[in-house]
């Protein structure tokens, strides 16, 4: 049974900015309630991710993964080179494929080794994302406008059905047309008096 699941979300931009190595081991520690002691660096990371597991967590979840610092990158490195001596703890990592190279704290010979297991996950399909904007009555080119562009991932089209154009920006890489865009084709903004 997992212990604890922690949602971080480690390597998204702050207005303009990646996350520093204390932030993100800041927002481990506090997910988590762990206490580390490492100073700022790729050390506070790899420290908060470890006392997460010593903590007792067998699974620690950093949902939005991507473009991060050197230091979140090689603070997680060091995390997965010592954290094999814990067989039963595991990390789940998500990021788009799209993520940087110069962002994977591991290596081809982690995964040869089975240290890392990487799985390619797909978004939904073009009726799956007409079901998930929730309209039978949303147009077919609308729907396959929307699947073209956020290539059926549940959480923009959630975010699309409630009309979060704020929660598009944060979470995605649109830009403010193709946001305003998805929005219209997801009918959100037809139902809104501002649109006309």
């Amino acid at each position: 049974m997992l212990s604890e699941i922690v949602r971080n979300r480690c390597s998204r931009y702050a207005r303009g900015r990646q996350r520093s190595a204390l932030h993100t081991a800041a927002a481990i520690g506090q997910a988590t309630g762990s206490r580390y002691a490492a100073p700022d660096g790729p050390r506070s990371v790899a420290a908060a991710v470890l006392a997460a597991f010593d903590g007792g967590a067998r699974l620690l979840v950093l949902d939005g993964y991507g473009e991060a610092s050197e230091d979140v990158v090689e603070g997680l490195a060091i995390a997965t080179r010592e954290a094999r001596a814990r067989p039963a703890a595991k990390m789940l990592v998500l990021a788009q494929e799209t993520s940087p190279a110069y962002c994977r704290f591991y290596g081809r010979g982690d995964v040869d080794a089975g240290v890392v297991v990487e799985r390619h996950l797909k978004g939904l399909s073009l009726e799956g994302t007409r079901v998930m904007l929730g309209g039978p009555e949303i147009e077919d080119e609308a729907v396959r406008r929307v699947f073209l562009l956020t290539k059926g991932c549940p959480l923009y089209l959630k975010l699309i059905r409630e009309g979060d154009e704020d929660g598009l920006r944060m979470h995605s890489r649109f830009t403010k047309a193709e946001i305003r865009l998805l929005l219209y084709s997801g009918g959100a903004l037809r139902a809104s008096p501002s649109a006309s």
